[in-house]
Order: structure tokens, then sequence, then C-alpha cells
């Protein structure tokens, strides 16, 4: 796996990019798995600082499948 990024592959980085329809269903899949992701460790857990790193955690986990979305979207276009 290359992690090299070039110069030309952070051009609009930064810009808005309205999704188009499979990524906003992929982003829905998936809101939906991580929503109930929330659900089942509020049930299941005990209010703790772990269980607060968890739900903090999940909601990393959907700030960056956004961003995947994106990249993937603009790979498409």
């Amino acid at each position: 796996m290359n992690l090299t990024i070039k110069r030309s592959e952070l051009a609009g980085t930064f810009d808005y990019v309205e999704w188009d329809e499979e990524s906003q269903n992929n982003c829905d899949d998936i809101k939906k798995a991580v929503e109930h992701l929330e659900e089942l460790i509020l049930e299941y857990l005990n209010p703790s600082r772990e269980a607060s790193l968890a739900i903090t955690n999940l909601e990393q986990v959907f700030m960056w499948v956004g961003k995947a979305i994106r990249r993937d979207q603009i790979g498409r276009e």
C-alpha cells in the first residue's frame, strides 16, 4: 500500500462535494449500522469513560466513512 500523497491528489480537498445518489445510499446504509452499534453500546454498557470513548470512536468512524465516500465519488467523476 502506497501512502505517499501527490500534490495533485490534494487538489479540491476542502471543496464542497454534493453527494450523488450512490454516495448518499452508501452513507445511509453505513449510518444505520453505526446507529445500531450505538444503541447496543448504550443498552449493554453502564455509563463509563470506556462507553463514552466507544461512542466517540463511532463518531470518528462515521466521519472517516464520509470522507472515504467523498473520495470514492470524486474518483468516479
